[in-house]
């Protein structure tokens, strides 16, 4: 074998061995970014906690998918036992409700209905096939309402300019 024929056995070993790293590179890329635009598009279902402030004070549970699909929810927890009836209603009707993307569900409930202010909520939903699982912990718990003005009117129009300000904010 000659020196010529030894530099082009070496040149087809390292082109060869190039083309591997580099298909090797582009499949670990592709399973990356299929990766990255499955999480851009699921959906995300959580559970927070509203006071909406019209001159007295309204709580509520806000149900909402903040991602960029619908999903299916099929299980509805709450670690807390519940003595408000209402809201155990609510909460029951909660499973095989569908929520589009930013899609949300506003659920009143007196906040001094819970025994304990510390709630947690497991939320499990489904999309395209792949179910996913939630566990949202919550203080509720109401704060302090100062009045602003002595008339009923007076005080719902101030309620109402200072929960839109605060939304705002």
């Amino acid at each position: 074998m000659s020196t010529s024929d030894v530099i082009q056995i070496i040149g087809i070993i390292c082109t060869s061995g190039l083309s591997i790293v580099s298909v090797v590179i582009a499949t670990l890329a592709l399973k990356q970014n299929n990766k990255m635009l499955e999480e851009s598009l699921m959906p995300y279902i959580v559970i927070s906690y509203e006071v909406i402030n019209t001159g007295s004070p309204n709580t509520f549970f806000l149900l909402k998918n903040y991602g960029q699909s619908g999903a299916k929810i099929i299980d509805f927890k709450c670690d807390t036992e519940l003595t408000d009836e209402d809201v155990n209603y609510q909460f029951s009707k909660i499973p095989g409700t569908y929520l589009a993307p930013q899609q949300k569900k506003l659920y009143w409930f007196d906040c001094n209905a819970f025994k304990n202010p510390e709630i947690e909520f497991e939320i499990s939903y489904q999309s395209q096939n792949k179910i996913y699982r939630e566990i949202i912990p919550l203080k509720v718990k109401l704060g302090a309402i100062s009045l602003r003005s002595e008339s009923r009117y007076e005080k719902v129009m101030s309620n109402s300019i200072q929960e839109i300000v605060e939304r705002l904010i």
